[in-house]
């Protein structure tokens, strides 16, 4: 794998944009979490196998179990987060940030793999001021419809 080992080796830290993920959550729990960033520059960790499920009773009542699941969804997706599931021996861990068991060789490998995603995204990105057309020609309405809205959820 062509990653930099030097970049690997240091632990990945919390950004403004990580930051907005791990309040995403917890503004739909009834109690913070110690595994989630609260400040600038805290480690960004893997979470347990089961972290929704895990979750989930902290739910408060008005929050639906839906936008739980969304902000999971894009907290645990982010490059960043991947970077922290890459390392070699990267741990999982509780909802109290306790390290429960390490990442499995298989998800280590399929960060890695998302990453290379991402990276070959950012090069293919356009110039600044050039506008392209990612929604490729649609035969129908709801090929149409459906196009328009993957593209808006990968950005």
């Amino acid at each position: 794998m062509n990653t930099n080992t030097a970049v690997i080796a240091k632990p990945i830290r919390a950004t403004e944009k990580d930051l907005r993920r791990s309040k995403a959550i917890e503004a739909l729990l009834t109690q913070p979490l110690g595994v989630l960033p609260s400040e600038t520059g805290d480690p960004i960790r893997s979470v347990s196998i089961g972290f929704f499920q895990q979750l989930s009773p902290l739910l408060k009542p008005e929050a639906s179990v839906k936008a739980l699941r969304r902000a999971i969804g894009a907290y645990v997706r982010s490059k960043r987060y991947y970077l922290s599931c890459s390392h070699e021996g990267a741990m999982r861990h509780d909802g109290d940030g306790n390290p429960v068991e390490p990442v499995s060789d298989a998800d280590r490998q399929n960060a890695h793999k998302w990453l290379q995603t991402f990276i070959q995204q950012t090069s293919q990105a356009p110039e600044p001021g050039i506008v392209t057309s990612t929604v490729p020609a649609a035969e129908n309405k709801r090929d149409l419809i459906r196009a328009s809205l993957l593209g808006r959820l990968r950005s």
